[in-house]
């Protein structure tokens, strides 16, 4: 039987796959694919359905629903920088982390290109190897344009090296960008460290400028970690909603005041001339809601999944000891979990599992036309591991009986494919 969508008593088929609560076989499934993406949170919906139907007006127009709706819009924005411990107008509201990201990079890239009078060969980007694709995709068609980008490495467990950092980052570079955790191994970034060090550069640059800027892709992090862009001592920070329990297609770009950007879109000047276009409300709405939750659920979330992480590895220990863990044990992400089995494919045991109703994932989504992680092999742990790496990534209401399921489940595949 197809879903069906109800909406005032209107009926809508829509695809006639399973949902993520049901299986073939009619057993529950589980959704361990939470850094692809998660569900909407029952309150976050509460909070957007309204603003589709009824509460409608565009922000951008002076009668009473435009300006209910700019209303709305104003204090999402503050909702949202009081997570951050950001002020209200460095806030910019995009269609999700890939924009954002792009903002941030293409942004100060283009700018810093008119105080160079157009010469990208005096721009310096510094980033890691182990970036989300919007980030290195960004860097590699800014070096076909002649922009410089170093490549940072990374050790074993995924941290970047702060030597490396260090020699890399100059009075010549223009902006570095390093995510805060990892969407692949959890691994978490010693942001605030690179920040003082950059700190140290810029004060050196005797420029009228700023330079060099430090950007940080919080995509992930922003669920499970403080993002308080102080503490961290960055200028620039990506979030995206559908990351964190709220809609997909809007996330927001944290701007430093004094921060000079050059914008990627232009037309009505919306968001403080940084990104022209009629405001989505509802998203925008859902996305403040979302985070709210995320911070304020933060540290009962955490716990709950720190100790369900302890209890997954301590399982695969025992079941599958050939098992290797690739990234950070003690887990920056802690809701994940990246192991490679040496001797398997990943993506025919990400199916494998699928047909017994686990949902994860061999490497990012954003990524899945490659034929492996380019973040293991970034590690260290040679094509081998790449190829046959597997992502597991809870769900914050995730439970023992399921990691118990995944497990029994992987331990049944291995044994049948070895027979």
């Amino acid at each position: 039987m197809k879903n069906v969508f109800f909406a005032k008593g209107r009926k809508f088929p829509i695809l006639s796959i399973p949902m993520h609560t049901k299986s073939t076989s009619h057993t529950k499934r589980i959704y361990f694919d939470a850094a692809a993406t998660t569900p909407v949170d029952g309150r976050v919906f509460a909070a957007m359905e309204p603003l589709f139907c009824n509460a409608f007006g565009n922000p951008g127009s002076i009668h009473v629903e435009g300006v209910a709706a700019k209303e709305m819009m104003s204090r999402a924005r503050k909702t949202c920088a009081d997570v951050l411990h950001a002020h209200a107008d460095e806030i910019v509201f995009t269609s999700g982390g890939t924009e954002s990201n792009n903002m941030a990079i293409m942004g100060v890239t283009m700018q810093a290109l008119k105080d160079h009078e157009g010469d990208y060969s005096k721009i310096h980007v510094v980033t890691s190897s182990i970036e989300h694709a919007s980030v290195l995709e960004v860097c590699k068609e800014l070096e076909g344009r002649g922009v410089r980008v170093t490549y940072v490495p990374v050790d074993e467990d995924g941290r970047i090296m702060m030597d490396a950092v260090k020699r890399a980052v100059t009075r010549e570079t223009t902006l570095v960008s390093v995510m805060l955790a990892n969407n692949e191994i959890g691994t978490a970034q010693s942001i605030a460290d690179i920040a003082k060090h950059i700190r140290k550069v810029r004060k050196g640059n005797k420029e009228a400028h700023a330079y060099p800027y430090f950007h940080t892709d919080a995509a992930q992090a922003a669920m499970w970690c403080d993002v308080y862009v102080e503490k961290l001592g960055v200028d620039l920070v990506s979030v995206d909603g559908h990351k964190i329990y709220g809609p997909k297609g809007v996330g927001l770009l944290y701007m430093r005041r004094g921060t000079k950007l050059f914008p990627l879109l232009f037309g009505g000047g919306q968001e403080g001339d940084m990104r022209a276009g009629t405001e989505s409300v509802p998203l925008v709405v859902g996305l403040a809601k979302a985070l709210e939750l995320a911070e304020s659920e933060r540290i009962q979330n955490v716990s709950h999944i720190t100790g369900l992480r302890t209890y997954f590895l301590s399982r695969l220990r025992a079941e599958l000891p050939e098992a290797e863990l690739n990234g950070d044990s003690a887990g920056g992400m802690v809701n994940i979990v990246n192991i490679s089995l040496l001797d398997m494919d990943s993506d025919f045991l990400v199916i494998s599992l699928d047909e017994r109703g686990i949902a994860c994932a061999s490497k990012s989504a954003c990524h899945s036309n490659d034929d492996s992680s380019y973040v293991v092999a970034a590690i260290g742990k040679g094509r081998e591991a790449a190829a046959s790496s597997l992502r597991f990534s809870m769900l914050k209401d995730a439970k023992k009986k399921d990691v118990d399921r995944v497990v029994a489940a992987l331990v049944e595949i291995v044994e049948q494919n070895r027979r």
